[in-house]
């Protein structure tokens, strides 16, 4: 096969793809909503949480801006078939191993957060790993180019 032509992907790529890109989307979702929080909204959380988003480091919300972004472009890389989609979802899941780093060691999770908190930094850690291994894998199939 040439350096230009790639071979076809099977449909479980173009549903993976789609759902790296649904997945990151809410990503970048959340961080938007995280980031333009009212004040009024703000006021309805639990006092525990308003003390946890209150004293969030810049560095968390930095890592936490490349994590979801970086997936955002990874995942649109794949579903167009770029092989620099594994870079990108490198580069997402260093952040997210940065941000995430904050809620396994500085915070405290159990107690006034919402159910299944303690779980959602597993998944998303998950999800990261596995969107940079199948980015890796596609490559050596030559799905991507």
């Amino acid at each position: 096969m040439s350096e230009t032509q790639t071979a076809k992907p099977p449909i479980w790529y173009w549903i993976i793809g789609a759902i790296a890109l649904l997945w990151n989307a809410l990503g970048v979702i959340a961080f938007v909503m995280q980031m333009t929080v009212s004040e009024e909204a703000m006021q309805a959380l639990p006092q525990a949480q308003q003390e946890m988003y209150a004293n969030i480091p810049t560095w968390v919300t930095i890592a936490f801006a490349i994590a979801v972004f970086k997936g955002l472009f990874g995942s649109i890389a794949l579903l167009l078939r770029k092989s620099w989609a594994r870079m990108l979802f490198w580069a997402s899941l260093v952040a997210v191993l940065v941000q995430m780093s904050y809620s396994f060691f500085f915070i405290e999770t159990a107690g006034g957060m919402f159910p299944g908190a303690e779980a959602m930094p597993v998944m998303i850690i998950g999800a990261a790993i596995f969107l940079f291994m199948f980015a890796g894998f596609v490559k050596k199939k030559g799905w991507v180019s």
